[in-house]
């Protein structure tokens, strides 16, 4: 009995012995587990470069001034722009406004394609512009008469106005009684506005920028004749009041003085 209990326990102790083995063994031969690898960070991309606007070139030929009212503050002309651009999907003849003026009647647009593979296209058009005129100086005062006008639906980072300033100006025939027309001039600019229109997805005060051009015919008034005409007995009688400094008292007699003192 005892003899079966030592063989026993013989064989549970080399057992355990050799689990302990065969484990130190799988342990030692057991692959070591890969250090984890950072995932690598994505680089940033550079901004996309801002698109370039489309340009319009764009001109104004003043034919004629039907009207012209110093009392009511505007006066009324008679002209043609025309535009010229290379991207067939724009219509600039279409989404053009005036500036301070409203526009009285416009002919049907006409368009075609010009050998250089620009689109071309020009309307004419009768407008009434506002003017406040300065008569400070009248009557030789100076007036500058301008139309302007600006791109109504793209901002100019879309469509930038290019001014013709070869082709643009008056006629010089323009005729205004009592007026005299010396030059014009041209140039293209920003029409700027500090406001979101009630666009609520805009910042309030959002500031919108909108490609413009204009054209300015400077007149002076031919008021150098009446001018000499009104102060012409002015200047006479003056001229007399200041002899009396050149008279002896002495000299002087009664009579003359009263003559003076008439004038």
């Amino acid at each position: 009995m005892r003899r079966i209990r030592k063989w026993v326990v013989s064989c549970a102790a080399a057992g355990l012995a050799c689990a302990a083995l065969i484990g130190s063994k799988g342990l030692a031969q057991s692959p070591e587990a890969p250090a984890p690898v950072a995932p690598e960070r994505p680089k940033p991309s550079a901004p996309p470069a801002p698109a370039k606007p489309e340009d319009v070139t764009v001109g104004i030929y003043i034919d004629r001034i039907h009207e012209l009212s110093l009392k009511e503050n505007y006066f009324t002309a008679d002209f043609y722009v025309w535009f010229r651009w290379r991207n067939g999907e724009l219509a600039p003849y279409k989404t053009f406004s005036m500036v301070d003026a409203r526009i009285e009647s416009q002919t049907e647009p006409i368009t075609k394609e010009l050998p250089n593979g620009e689109h071309y296209a020009y309307v004419r058009v009768v407008a009434r512009v506002t003017k406040f005129w300065d008569i400070t100086e009248y009557p030789l005062d100076r007036h500058d008469l301008t139309i302007a006008i600006e791109e109504d639906a793209s901002e100019d980072h879309l469509i930038r106005y290019v001014a013709d300033t070869t082709n643009s100006g008056a006629d010089p025939k323009i005729d205004i009684p009592g007026w005299t027309l010396h030059r014009t001039s041209s140039a293209a600019g920003i029409g700027e506005y500090r406001c979101n229109f009630g666009d609520v997805s805009l910042p309030t005060g959002n500031e919108s920028r909108y490609g413009r051009f204009a054209v300015t015919m400077h007149f002076s008034r031919q008021g150098t004749l009446y001018f000499m005409k009104l102060f012409f007995g002015l200047w006479i009688s003056a001229a007399i009041a200041f002899l009396a400094f050149f008279i002896r008292p002495q000299d002087v007699d009664p009579r003359f003085g009263l003559g003076v003192g008439a004038r």
